[in-house]
């Protein structure tokens, strides 16, 4: 192998090394030609236009199939349907159903209230603010084990002070059925 310096060279070399591999390789990822062909023409723009910032020659078939990788990858990202949303959104009317899930929801949050503080905390910081177990364990100063336990046992006691309480249901509509047996035990 010839050793080029002149970029125009060493670009043509690696058309030539590297060209049938990666149409080989991109046609086994995406299965069409022409886009293949697409794909492969935006590689070497991109290893023509970058090639100069590659210190050592030895990385360059590495680094021309991450450049590959990626643009497959974008060119899946690209495929992705755009969802429109309407100008405006409808209103939704309240509902029975809506009062019998907010009924729901408050029963729901103060049972979490009613729970030992620890574990009531564990419970908003990750269900209601949305942190993960990780994050739940470095504001706590827990490891994410005992972090993730104490979330398990949160949940546990909730969902048995919730069966021996009461009733709700929901049926195959989403729509609550039956009630507390006494709400004001979750109230």
């Amino acid at each position: 192998m010839d050793i080029c310096t002149d970029l125009n060279c060493r670009t043509e070399r690696i058309w030539k090394e590297f060209y049938a591999k990666l149409k080989w390789f991109v046609i086994k990822h995406i299965s069409n030609v022409d886009t293949a062909e697409d794909i492969l023409q935006k590689v070497f723009i991109k290893v023509y236009s970058h090639l100069d910032t590659l210190r050592e020659e030895k990385k360059l078939h590495n680094w021309i199939y991450r450049v590959t990788r990626n643009a497959i990858i974008d060119h899946y990202r690209s495929q992705k349907p755009i969802v429109q949303l309407p100008e405006t959104l409808p209103v939704v009317q309240d509902s029975v159903e809506d009062e019998a899930k907010n009924e729901f929801n408050q029963c729901i949050k103060n049972l979490v209230d009613s729970l030992p503080e620890k574990h009531r905390e564990a419970l908003i910081l990750t269900e209601y603010q949305g942190l993960t177990r990780k994050e739940m364990a470095r504001n706590l100063g827990l490891s994410i084990s005992g972090a993730k336990s104490r979330v398990q046992r949160a949940k546990r006691m909730l969902k048995n002070i919730l069966l021996e309480r009461c009733q709700k249901e929901l049926s195959q509509a989403g729509i609550f059925v039956n009630s507390c047996r006494d709400c004001r035990r979750c109230s």
